[in-house]
């Protein structure tokens, strides 16, 4: 058995720190990390899994204030993982001609992975049994029974980061065959751990094969649902995966990427349709900084704009446009209301 871990740096190239101003900014480049030691009782447990911490850059480039905010799988990933972050070390790079006294906020991802020797991720041999009949049932289109064996399969079990992203390709195929686009991207996002800002990437999960159809399919789903920030980060890696099979193809897609970014740059509304469904709040990543929202048909809640560093809840007020500050970035419309709600995000051309 073979283990080992990788560190995914979650730090924006421009980081705005809470206790400053919007005006000053900070940068960092790593100088030495430490890898954490992976916990003996989760070697143990064949247990996977990640914690993700926030800290601050001191001027001397320690690292200080750290506080856990996430984890996945076991808890010796904290202990392990907070001990080798504080003994890494940073250089904080000058912006404008200003050095900054420390850089707050910051946040790291540590993922912690299992491989055989042969480099062929595990799944239990129960889940590999239960995933197989569920794949029958959907494939015979039995798909109630599918869903009571899907929920059943989650309950049962604590999954490995493994066993995580095959229950939603799982998942991915079931909301397929339902008709159920939005949870068939969410899972289909889950399964290829592609993030918004493109920080992670599920290929060490999935074989080639399906690893590039996840990618592929998620892609078409999100251009039809004219989920453009999200499809260019998808695109990326499609492309990616795809130089080694067909040149052709790698061309054709490099074609519909240069398309996108022609529409986002274009004076053309971009018009996302949305709808609520089994009372989950409706998501989208907007590619452009104003939006209204319009055609609004059922009771849908206040509008909650999330950012890297800004969120504000909006009254619904249909044909308003709401234009986002020009110093925030990354954002997210949230809205919820009851099931069967349909609206439309217009996202405004800024210029």
């Amino acid at each position: 058995m073979k283990l080992f871990f990788a560190f995914i740096l979650m730090l924006p190239a421009i980081g705005f720190a809470e206790t400053v101003s919007n005006e000053k900014t900070c940068e960092v480049v790593a100088k030495h990390r430490v890898a954490p030691k992976y916990p003996i009782e989760a070697a143990r447990k064949w247990l996977s899994g990640w914690v993700s911490f926030s800290f601050t850059v001191e001027t001397d480039g320690q690292v200080t204030d750290i506080s856990l905010l996430d984890y996945e799988g076991h808890r010796g990933f904290i202990k392990t993982g907070r001990r080798a972050l504080s003994q890494w070390r940073y250089e904080i790079t000058e912006i404008a001609g200003k050095k900054t006294e420390r850089c707050e906020g910051m946040s790291v991802r540590l993922d912690f992975i299992i491989e055989s020797i042969d480099g062929v991720m595990r799944a239990g041999r129960d889940f590999k049994k239960a995933y197989a009949e569920i794949e029958q049932l959907i494939t015979d289109e039995a798909l109630t029974e599918a869903k009571v064996k899907i929920v059943a399969l989650q309950e049962k079990r604590r999954f490995s980061k493994i066993e995580s992203v095959w229950y939603a390709m799982l998942q991915a195929h079931y909301y397929q065959a339902s008709g159920d686009i939005q949870a068939q991207i969410t899972s289909l996002i889950a399964a290829t751990n592609v993030s918004d800002d493109g920080y992670l990437n599920g290929r060490q999960y999935l074989d080639n094969n399906n690893y590039v159809i996840a990618l592929y399919d998620l892609y078409m789903l999100e251009l039809a649902q004219k989920q453009y920030y999200r499809a260019l980060t998808t695109v990326h890696y499609l492309i990616k995966a795809a130089q080694e099979y067909d040149e052709d193809w790698v061309k054709r897609l490099t074609e519909s990427k240069n398309k996108i970014l022609q529409l986002i740059n274009s004076d053309r509304v971009i018009k996302v349709p949305g709808k609520l469904s089994k009372g989950n709040p409706w998501h989208h990543k907007l590619a452009r900084s104003s939006f209204s929202i319009e055609n609004i048909q059922g009771r849908l809640g206040d509008v909650h704009l999330s950012c890297e560093s800004y969120d504000k809840k909006y009254p619904l007020a249909a044909g308003v446009i709401v234009k986002i500050p020009e110093e925030v970035h990354f954002c997210s419309v949230n809205i919820d209301g009851e099931d069967g709600a349909f609206f439309e995000i217009w996202e405004q051309a800024s210029h």
